[in-house]
């Protein structure tokens, strides 16, 4: 089986919301059905189709090809899977995380692992403002402080105590 490839065909002429491409929510779904989804955040009715080339057949592991800023939510409520992003990924990126991993290359947008409580997110690219901070809680509740100096490439805070670069957030129990 080979990874469910999404390779964008152009540059969006809007945001798009590709929150509803998770493994969860694609698995039992066939090709006809996931290029059919709906992933603008205008008027403009645009689908998965539209603006993505769809390959590949294993929805347990997720490529975005050639993505920009404009790619919002990718990962959003991931709980199982893997997802790797190779470009940018805009706003949201790992929101409300429960499992799973996403792994950019490229950068991130603002509030990338808000809301995130596991799972764990890597970005190799510049993080966005207020990156991985809703995600710094630990099952307890207790708040835990950053393990980075600056926004910068590999910027790495973790709820875990010995966090390495170039992990961006680890939510859940460490």
């Amino acid at each position: 089986m080979s990874a469910l490839t999404f390779e964008l065909k152009g540059k969006p002429d809007q945001r798009l919301d590709l929150s509803p491409l998770i493994p969860a929510k694609l698995n039992d779904l066939k090709p006809k059905d996931i290029e059919a989804l709906a992933i603008g955040t205008t008027r403009v009715k645009l689908s998965v189709g539209d603006a993505f080339k769809v390959k590949g057949n294993d929805a347990g592991l997720l490529r975005f090809v050639g993505t920009d800023g404009r790619c919002d939510k990718i990962g959003a409520g991931l709980t199982e899977g893997e997802i790797v992003v190779e470009g940018d990924a805009g706003a949201y990126l790992g929101d409300a995380m429960k499992g799973g991993k996403i792994e950019v290359k490229g950068g991130a947008g603002v509030l990338a692992g808000a809301s995130m409580s596991g799972g764990s997110i890597t970005i190799t690219g510049d993080a966005g403002e207020r990156a991985c901070a809703a995600a710094l809680s630990s099952s307890a509740g207790t708040r835990e402080t950053m393990r980075a100096a600056a926004w910068s490439p590999a910027r790495s805070c973790s709820n875990a105590a010995s966090a390495a670069m170039p992990v961006l957030a680890s939510g859940g129990a460490a």
